[in-house]
């Protein structure tokens, strides 16, 4: 299976064989009906054991491994970085903007930045998720698409031409300290935005259609990375999507 890119809104971040009816899970894709199994009561009770129920039905968040909840981080220091020369010529004055759990998140978004010669600002989730419960209550946050706590932020969005905003897929959904980001920034973000997502398996494109509902703009490219890209084997898949995907700001 091949991963492509597109700046297309209505195929954003789509996988090439994608069905268009899975949806990012912990142990796998998520049919339709598994979904709408757990997705209705979930959204009634709320409580820790509808979450397990979402969890048992292979629903509730990312693989830990990929940049999801039970706090299995990377070693960082140890991750394979870009080996960036020379900037990609765009004239823009760029922010890339992330949250990040395990650290996949962070290594694409500091790519990305290399590559456009762009700042970097981390959103930082003040609220503990790490752990089986973290685990647990994370998905239930990011289906119901609540908000969360965020440590203070340094730079504003409205100075910059680019602003391109990355997140971990939990649950289908974007993680609640971005979805905190972007409203208090409402209204902030320059006309010119990016998205991108790391995830466990494929991205569908509702995650990025809901992603442009939250930021309130519309992308004008989006890059989905699943967690087999990210693997020391796909060295030049990883860095051709990235590339391609900084590439439709060049000049």
């Amino acid at each position: 299976m091949k991963a492509r890119v597109t700046g297309s809104a209505g195929k954003a971040g789509s996988i090439d064989g994608n069905d268009g009816r899975r949806y990012i899970v912990a142990g796998g894709p998520c049919t339709d009906r598994r979904k709408f199994l757990m997705e209705r009561p979930l959204k009634v009770a709320g409580s820790a054991a509808v979450t397990v129920l979402a969890v048992l039905l292979g629903c509730a968040g990312v693989d830990a491994k990929t940049d999801g909840t039970s706090g299995a981080s990377m070693d960082y220091k140890k991750e394979r970085r870009m080996e960036v020369r020379q900037p990609v010529k765009t004239g823009l004055k760029a922010l890339v903007v992330y949250t990040t759990q395990g650290g996949n998140t962070r290594r694409v978004a500091e790519d990305v930045a290399a590559l456009l010669g762009a700042d970097v600002e981390q959103v930082v989730d003040k609220k503990k998720r790490s752990g089986f419960f973290g685990f647990i209550f994370s998905g239930r946050d990011a289906l119901g698409k609540k908000l969360t706590e965020i440590e203070p932020v340094q730079k504003d969005p409205a100075q910059y031409d680019l602003v391109v905003l990355g997140t971990p897929v939990w649950a289908g959904n974007i993680t609640p300290a971005m979805r905190t980001y972007l409203q208090r920034h409402a209204g902030r973000l320059p006309k010119r935005v990016a998205f991108f997502a790391t995830a466990a398996g494929t991205i569908d494109a509702k995650l990025f259609a809901s992603f442009g509902e939250a930021a309130g703009v519309q992308p004008e490219a989006t890059l989905g990375v699943p967690a087999g890209v990210l693997s020391d084997g796909r060295a030049a898949d990883y860095d051709a999507l990235v590339t391609a995907f900084v590439n439709k700001f060049s000049k």
